[in-house]
This record gives C-alpha cells, sequence and structure tokens, in this order.
C-alpha cells in the first residue's frame, strides 16, 4: 500500500507502483487491464499536479530459480510483443543469438542479454551517434556502444523477441531517493526498462542500463557468475556503492 502525492507534474498517465491491483485518485482515471497502467479519461495532463491518492500493488517479484525453470509465454498482446519485424538487420539477429548461444532457459537467455548490456562493454551516455530505427540499434549495440536507459531497454527488448520471449518496453521513474517521509522521485528519476513476458509470471522486470545509473539488477535477473557474464551486478547486495541508486519497485507506464 503506497500513497503518492503529485507536486509539479504533469502527465496524462496515473504513476504506480506495479502491479497497482486498487487506486483511490480523484478524478476520471480509467484502468488498462492489459498493460496494468491507469490513464486519464480525457488526457488531461494537468489533473495529475498536486493530487495525492493511495495505491494498493500486488508484489510481482519472482523467485529467480523459479523464474530460471519458466518458458516463455504468449501475453494477450502478443500480435504486438511477440513480433519481430520481418525486416529486423541480420546483424542485430545474429547478435541476440550468439549472445545468448550458451545459455539453456529463456530465464538464463535473457539474463545473459541483460548481463552482455551492463557489461564494460557499454557506457551510459546522453550523446551517443545519431541515428533513429533500426540504425540506431546498429550504432548502439555494433559501433558506439554508448547510450541511455531508452537505447539499453530497446536493445533488450529487441534481443528477447529475437530469441522468443515477447517483450516491451516500460516507460516511468527509478526509485528515487528515501528521505524521513518515504521516497522522493523527480523528473531525474525517469527512466525506461524493458519487461519480459514469462508463463505463469507475467511480465517480468529486467535492467540492462549500467549499475552506475541504476544500482544492484533485481535479483531474479542474475543468473550465476558462470552464465552472468561480466555482469557488475552478478553478486548483487542490500547497499548500493557510491553513486548508485537502491533498487526497489519501478513506478511505470507499459508501452
Amino acid at each position: 500500500r503506497t500513497t503518492i502525492r503529485v507536486f509539479e507534474f504533469f502527465s496524462q498517465y496515473l504513476p504506480l507502483p506495479y502491479a497497482p491491483r486498487t487506486f483511490d485518485a480523484e478524478g476520471d482515471w480509467r484502468f488498462d487491464a492489459n498493460s496494468l497502467t491507469v490513464v486519464n479519461a480525457d488526457n488531461r495532463a494537468k489533473d495529475l499536479r498536486r493530487l495525492t491518492y493511495t495505491v494498493e500493488s500486488v508484489d510481482t517479484d519472482p523467485d529467480s530459480s523459479d523464474l530460471n525453470n519458466a518458458v516463455a509465454g504468449t501475453p494477450a498482446d502478443a500480435a504486438v510483443t511477440a513480433v519481430i519485424p520481418p525486416d529486423l538487420p541480420d546483424n542485430l539477429v545474429q547478435l541476440a543469438n550468439r549472445i545468448t548461444a550458451n545459455a539453456e532457459t529463456p530465464a538464463a537467455k535473457a539474463a545473459a542479454i541483460q548481463a552482455y548490456l551492463r557489461s564494460n562493454q557499454f557506457t551510459y551516455s546522453t550523446e551517443p551517434l545519431p541515428g533513429s530505427g533500426y540504425e540506431a540499434l546498429q550504432n548502439f549495440l555494433l559501433q558506439d556502444r554508448r547510450g541511455y536507459c531508452e537505447q539499453f531497454a530497446s536493445a533488450m527488448a529487441m534481443m528477447a523477441r529475437v530469441i522468443g520471449i515477447p517483450s516491451r518496453v516500460s516507460v516511468g521513474f527509478l526509485p528515487g531517493e528515501r528521505d524521513e517521509e518515504g521516497w522522493k522521485v523527480s523528473i531525474r528519476d525517469m527512466h525506461a526498462w524493458p519487461e519480459l513476458y514469462f508463463a505463469n509470471y507475467g511480465w517480468v522486470r529486467f535492467e540492462p542500463t549500467p549499475a552506475s545509473v541504476t544500482g544492484t539488477a533485481p535479483s531474479w535477473t542474475v543468473q550465476n557468475a558462470d552464465s552472468s557474464g561480466s555482469d557488475p551486478s552478478a553478486n548483487p547486495s542490500s547497499e548500493p556503492t557510491a553513486g548508485e541508486v537502491r533498487q526497489a519497485d519501478q513506478t511505470g507506464n507499459r508501452v
């Protein structure tokens, strides 16, 4: 159960800790059962300003060993989230297959992709090479290897689909900073991350953006040392290191 107080922030989406079950926000807010997001019926972003409301959420964090035995599932929107574009460049398909070649289960393959993107081969930067669409993904994965959260998230979502796991990208917030009243989240905490769909679990959050920005990766996304490559968070700690944030349930919208 979480109480959220909004200050000077505007959005047609209601920020909610995942996975929301009930909420009591004043106004005409509509719940999308497929994406588990809540949106203003009239797209009135200003209705969120100065709003205080309470949310009840279900704890969806899976056990890592159980998840490792799960198979990729079929979400209700598989026609969108499981589709591999026919014009996806071959070099991106080959990269995804190469990274996951030694992993035996879907969860292990997903962990291998995450570990690859969190490795020292990639650098977090808000000034990657220019480009859009496939060109941007190729620049990020095969040349520059510099990018920000949207590129890390979209790259993992793309590679997950190549290996047969439905995926989507969520846009929301990192946990922010803890103070005596709770968690303080600002516009600087806006973030994007991928979610992958597993049978009996639904959408599961992964975190490919480097630890310098996101802190320790979720425990269920990290395999043992042999399968996690050079992932800097392969041995997660309960405390963040300098410059890291504490990992907690992220709040956002699924797109």
